[in-house]
């Protein structure tokens, strides 16, 4: 009976032999039919539901992978749900980057099915963890912006270009008819300051004006009321005069379009606005919606674990160096 499940394709839940057919199929007293199956039972081969049956058990998750995120209010188990149906031996576990460094010295104790690591974003927090993953021999996988690129030595990596994001923002808003075009982004976030830094580049390439009124470094993350204000003080200047706002992230471009409605600036006719989002749920809130460059942050999380599972506990004699795809989602309303 044991090599008939190890050996079949039977499908997990579907129904097996009753005891009394196995009694037939073998020769044996149903007694021993039962007996036989209590033990496969508890070797986790079958299960049994009362009044309806025994039936084959799913394949046991043997092998696991770490997600590690450095926010413990950010969860990325649902965008992993699609791809759970390709790996039927892989389970994962989400922890926060903090929780893991705890233990990390032991990690391969405390985890003793563990085959990989997957690290989200935020790579400076994880340099420590990454570096004994690697000592350890435990494959590791980063997904993530390219800012950390010259720190990335020891790990696989999925990135996204900050710069093409940059300029395929400032792109379309020049193909929008924008002459003067602003910026508003936040330095006290690195992803931020360092589309800031692309904005610059571009301006100057393209011979923009680039004029000091044209940024507006905000603080989003401390007070989201005080940069509404000073987002409203900044839009409503006569020195300001932007058609086009590029805003680095889509919380920072929800600001500047209600500012612009307070003001009773039409947009897109008099003021066209960019965001950078992850996923449309905070454009899909507020209108007008938001045009925006688009990281597919969903996709690439999967494609990540794809990448990591592949290499079944494996480390790779060279880190592996892929690239994201970001793409326009251009909104009518803006």
């Amino acid at each position: 009976m044991r090599k008939i499940l190890t050996e079949s394709r039977a499908a997990p839940h579907s129904s097996f032999l009753s005891e009394v057919e196995m009694a037939n199929k073998f020769g044996v007293n149903v007694a021993t039919a039962r007996k036989a199956v209590e033990r496969l039972v508890q070797e986790g081969l079958l299960y049994k539901v009362h009044r309806k049956g025994t039936f084959v058990a799913p394949k046991p998750r043997n092998r696991l992978i770490l997600i590690i995120t450095t926010n413990p209010n950010f969860s990325v188990v649902g965008k992993l749900t699609p791809v759970a149906d390709q790996y039927p031996d892989m389970q994962w576990q989400e922890l926060t980057v903090d929780s893991l460094r705890s233990y990390i010295d032991n990690v391969e104790y405390v985890f003793p099915r563990l085959e990989g690591v997957l690290l989200i974003r935020d790579f400076p927090r994880c340099i420590d963890i990454v570096r004994v993953l690697k000592k350890k021999g435990i494959p590791t996988f980063f997904y993530g912006s390219d800012i950390h690129l010259p720190m990335l030595g020891g790990c696989s990596v999925l990135l996204y270009s900050e710069s093409r994001i940059t300029r395929m923002a400032m792109d379309h808003l020049k193909a929008q008819g924008c002459k003067r075009i602003a910026c508003v982004g936040s330095t006290r976030w690195p992803a931020s300051k360092a589309r800031m830094d692309h904005y610059h580049e571009w301006i100057k390439h393209n011979k923009f004006p680039d004029d000091p009124e044209l940024l507006l470094d905000e603080p989003f993350s401390t007070d989201f009321r005080e940069c509404y204000s000073a987002v409203l003080e900044r839009l409503g200047s006569k020195t300001f005069g932007a058609d086009g706002i590029y805003c680095t992230s889509n919380e920072l471009a929800c600001i500047v379009i209600q500012a612009a409605c307070t003001l009773g600036i039409k947009i897109p006719s008099e003021l066209a606005v960019v965001g950078v989002e992850d996923d449309e749920s905070i454009a899909l809130r507020i209108f007008p919606q938001i045009t925006a460059v688009r990281i597919p942050f969903s996709e690439d999380i999967q494609e990540s674990f794809k990448q990591l599972s592949a290499l079944k506990g494996i480390p790779p004699k060279e880190d592996a160096q892929i690239w994201s795809t970001p793409f326009l989602i251009h909104r009518q309303s803006s």
